[in-house]
C-alpha cells in the first residue's frame, strides 16, 4: 500500500519523534511503561466491537463505510492549538453522526494519550505532522473508498 494507514482508533495519531529515545531516562521510561499498562487494560470498551481491530479485506461493506466516516471525521475535527491536539467536535454533534459514541471517547483518549507523549518527546511540529496525516488519509480515502 502506498500510504501507511494511520488510523485514529487504536492509534490512529501515534507519531514517531525525531528525538533518540535513549536520551529519556530510566525513570521516565519506567512510569511512561506502567502508564502505557494501566491505559491499555482500560482503553478500549470491553466488548465492544471497533471497526478498526478488523481487517480491511474482512471489512463488511457497513464497517467499511463506518471506516470512511471516522477517517473523514478526523481529517475535519482534529486541529492543532498551542502544539496540542485537539478533537473540535462536541459529544452532541458526534451523536448527530449516528457513530457510536465509543469512537468518540476513543477519539478523546487519543488526543490525551498523543498530547502526553507529544509533551513527553518535547515534539514541536504537531501542526506539521497533522497536516501531513490529513494529506495522507485523503489519499487513502481516495485509493480505498
Amino acid at each position: 500500500m502506498k500510504y501507511a494507514y494511520t488510523v485514529i482508533i487504536g492509534g490512529l495519531l501515534l507519531f514517531t519523534a525525531c528525538k533518540d529515545p535513549s536520551e529519556k531516562s530510566e525513570i521516565a521510561k519506567d512510569s511512561t511503561a506502567a502508564a502505557t499498562k494501566k491505559d491499555s487494560s482500560t482503553y478500549l470498551k470491553p466488548g465492544f466491537d471497533y471497526v478498526t481491530q478488523v481487517p480491511d479485506s474482512l471489512k463488511t461493506p457497513e464497517q467499511k463505510k463506518l471506516a470512511k466516516q471516522l477517517l473523514e471525521i478526523s481529517i475535519e475535527h482534529i486541529k492543532v492549538v498551542d502544539n496540542r491536539m485537539v478533537f473540535d467536535m462536541s459529544r452532541d454533534e458526534f451523536l448527530k453522526t449516528s457513530i457510536p459514541i465509543e469512537y468518540y471517547d476513543l477519539f478523546k483518549k487519543d488526543m490525551k494519550n498523543n498530547n502526553r507523549y507529544i509533551k513527553e518527546q518535547s515534539i514541536k511540529n504537531v501542526d506539521e505532522m497533522i497536516e501531513e496525516y490529513r494529506r495522507n488519509t485523503r489519499e487513502v480515502l481516495k485509493e480505498k473508498y
